[in-house]
């Protein structure tokens, strides 16, 4: 405030005197000024302290007015919103810490076959009509190698035939490369794969899905 704060003819007096009349601690009866302390004094810090740890609703109180409502909806809102992060954390938890979900799996056998040596008839689709297994996907992961044999793990995202499991794996013998009639299984690649006793076919039964490929299975399987 300026200089003449207690001059009742200037606007800080004019302020200050209303000030005082709002005041629940001032004398009545004196108009008696309560003492002012500057917001750094130790007094200051102390009363802003206790403000600030003071709630603004009391829990306990058997009855509580209209006004009172709205900052205890807002604090149960919090409440509930901390509870969602919680339960949150929790699931975030159990999925990066409890059982992984179970995968079904088929296990089957790729004979690998020299396009060079082998004879193949002309594709026809009705070649397909005799098959146990007929399934799409994707190849996600091929472990091992040329020397101890690998696996290709295909995960399935349509059975036309024989099966319902989550994956299929194709074991690949030692000796040979992951390709089937010459075409090199590789990772991201989607296939169509046809067998029979539990042996990919080949000879155009099994292969990259083209559009072409996905109808003919289409028009066979259903």
């Amino acid at each position: 405030m300026s200089t003449d704060q207690h001059d009742p003819r200037s606007p800080d007096g004019r302020l200050r005197a209303a000030l005082v009349a709002l005041d629940p601690i001032a004398d009545a009866t004196s108009h008696t000024e309560p003492p002012i302390d500057l917001i750094t004094s130790d007094r200051a810090r102390t009363l802003l302290e206790a403000i600030m740890s003071t709630p603004l609703v009391d829990d306990d109180a058997p009855t509580r007015s209209h006004a009172s409502l709205a900052p205890r909806s807002r604090r149960r809102w919090f409440a509930v919103g901390g509870a969602g992060v919680v339960a949150a954390a929790a699931i975030a938890l159990i999925a990066s810490n409890g059982a992984s979900p179970t995968v079904t799996a088929t296990e089957l056998a790729v004979t690998p076959v020299d396009p060079l040596t082998s004879i193949c008839l002309a594709f026809e689709p009705s070649q397909l009509a005799g098959v146990e297994i007929a399934f799409g996907g994707t190849v996600t992961e091929i472990t091992g190698d040329q020397t101890t044999g690998s696996t290709i793990r295909i995960e399935v995202d349509r059975w036309f035939r024989g099966g319902d499991s989550d994956v299929v794996d194709l074991a690949v013998p030692a000796g040979f490369t992951a390709a089937l009639d010459g075409v090199d299984f590789v990772v991201g690649t989607r296939y169509l794969v046809t067998a029979v006793d539990g042996v990919v076919t080949s000879c155009g039964s099994s292969g990259p899905a083209t559009p072409e490929f996905e109808q003919i299975f289409t028009d066979v399987f259903g």
